[in-house]
């Protein structure tokens, strides 16, 4: 289902009180998700905040490896999960990466509702790791 919610991308700092606060009410939820995660990553890290009528409800988090960008965390609150607003959020940024110079974008899951989302976004399973996908922006 696609959303129709208006949808607010704010790049935000990791040491900001709103970061904080999401990422301690939702961390378990993140860490479900995604293992392999360390706040201490955040340091290194672009964040977005996403947000809908003005309330936190997904973070974006990645990380610049040369011509890459790998995602860190992806994370929707469930309740606004299979809207669309991933779909949007990339549809969005997507010429804002590629004009930063990425040729791709890369997310490691072994969560299989996180692979299924990923697929529907135009993912492939990378050859070089079982568990990394992998959108080419060229």
């Amino acid at each position: 289902m696609m959303s129709t919610m208006q949808l607010e991308i704010l790049q935000i700092s990791n040491d900001s009180e709103i970061f904080s606060n999401f990422m301690e009410k939702h961390a378990s939820e993140i860490e479900k998700i995604f293992p392999d995660f360390a706040i201490e990553e955040t340091d290194f890290a672009t964040v977005f905040l996403l947000k809908i009528e003005g309330n936190p409800v997904g973070i974006f988090i990645y990380q610049e490896k040369g011509d890459q960008l790998h995602v860190e965390v992806d994370y929707l609150i469930e309740k606004y999960r299979d809207q669309g607003i991933g779909q949007q959020f990339f549809d969005h940024k997507i010429n804002d990466f590629k004009n930063e110079g990425f040729l791709e974008i890369t997310s490691v899951t072994t969560n299989d509702i996180h692979k299924k989302y990923l697929f529907e976004l135009g993912f492939t399973k990378s050859e070089a790791h079982n568990d990394m996908f992998v959108l080419s922006l060229r």
